[in-house]
């Protein structure tokens, strides 16, 4: 550990690193919500408001034509790729 780094930033950094993947941030909207909470723009709504309406519009669920692992086109109601054999998540 550092000690000239603030702990909050301590904490986000370590909550990106975590070993399990339930303890991490699960969006990218989570991390700038809290690191705008350290850097006290939390009057600044609008514009974080704004921030998360573009993140949540890039995170929605794209219609799955391709494997996320090898990028390959799937069949119709693929559950699993032919290709690489990853599971395909819906």
């Amino acid at each position: 550990k550092n000690n000239r780094i603030p702990k909050e930033i301590d904490r986000i950094i370590m909550k990106c690193l975590a070993s399990k993947i339930e303890d991490r941030y699960r969006r990218p909207a989570e991390i700038i919500k809290d690191i705008s909470r350290f850097r006290g723009r939390d009057s600044v709504k609008s514009e974080i408001d704004d921030i998360f309406s573009r993140i949540r519009a890039r995170e929605k669920k794209p219609k799955r034509d391709f494997c996320w692992n090898c990028r390959r086109p799937l069949p119709y109601k693929a559950q699993v790729c032919p290709r690489c054999g990853e599971k395909i998540d819906d």
